[in-house]
């Protein structure tokens, strides 16, 4: 299929001197513009912010159909990684069963095309990824075969892990034993991961 507002569109057929064979059949057809998906998403540098909360176009309501939303994560540390945790999580479909033809995540944990997770429905095998190196990228998409009237969506908490070397120089996650930023201790959202409270235990003094 050819891009979209494109009037014209050209065939060329090649031979060469080395044997011969029936050719081919070719069909066309003009079809109906496809409708115009929504774009959304960021690109996040940690030489600003070291942790924060994504989520799904107005969560906790449910999300539209053709939307694409792209996060990219990178950090200036070549020792850092990324923290991915899926606090909520409810999309339409099933990995196991039907797939995901209407709404997916992709988690690419590398500068890739090739996403090395999916994810949809909303039961999880797991709830957290570390990346593998310091740049992350996460896509959120629904096609048109979207049925999200009682899909909430989801909501991600990402944190940049330094690399600490011996010694961290922002705060240690007690359980998880991360090295993250001393920023994001007491800001009110869990960024020491899954069963790890440490960042946001009863010491800080929330206004």
């Amino acid at each position: 299929m050819s891009e979209v507002d494109v009037n014209i569109m050209k065939v060329i057929f090649q031979t060469d001197a080395e044997g011969m064979t029936t050719g081919f059949n070719a069909r066309y057809e003009f079809v109906e513009r496809p409708p115009k998906r929504e774009r959304c998403g960021q690109n996040l540098t940690t030489s600003s912010v070291t942790g924060g909360v994504i989520t799904s176009p107005s969560y906790p309501k449910q999300y539209l159909p053709n939307t694409t939303c792209d996060w990219y994560f990178s950090s200036s540390r070549v020792d850092s990684v990324f923290l991915v945790n899926l606090e909520k999580f409810n999309l339409e479909g099933s990995i196991q069963n039907h797939g995901c033809p209407g709404a997916s995540l992709r988690i690419y944990m590398e500068h890739s095309t090739q996403a090395e997770v999916e994810l949809c429905g909303n039961t999880l095998r797991t709830e957290q990824y570390v990346s593998k190196y310091n740049f992350i990228r996460i896509r959120f998409t629904t096609t048109s075969k979207s049925t999200s009237s009682s899909y909430s969506g989801f909501k991600i908490v990402w944190t940049e892990i330094m690399g600490d070397r011996g010694h961290c120089a922002g705060f240690q996650c007690k359980e998880n034993s991360y090295c993250i930023s001393s920023k994001l201790k007491c800001d009110g959202v869990l960024n020491c991961g899954k069963n790890d409270q440490s960042d946001e235990t009863s010491y800080c003094e929330y206004k």
